[in-house]
């Protein structure tokens, strides 16, 4: 169960670290905002989640059956 929540964190950390650069590169550079650290949480929060959902209805072995993250 830890490396599930492991993985889940780092999944997490990842969707928050890229969703928080696209959001800069795409939001109004004249656009004032303070709610960045809301912005990251809820990205966090996202990826971790998306993880949690794949690997408890099976997106997860699916994707390894047929996609390239088992391939070798």
């Amino acid at each position: 169960m830890s490396s599930l929540l492991l993985e889940a964190l780092s999944v997490g950390i990842l969707t928050a670290i890229i969703g928080f650069i696209i959001n800069i590169i795409l939001v109004d550079k004249n656009y004032s905002y303070n709610y960045w650290y809301k912005v990251l949480i809820a990205y966090f929060i996202t990826g971790m989640i998306i993880h949690l959902l794949l690997e408890y209805t099976g997106g997860n072995k699916w994707y390894c059956k047929y996609g390239n993250a088992c391939s070798k």
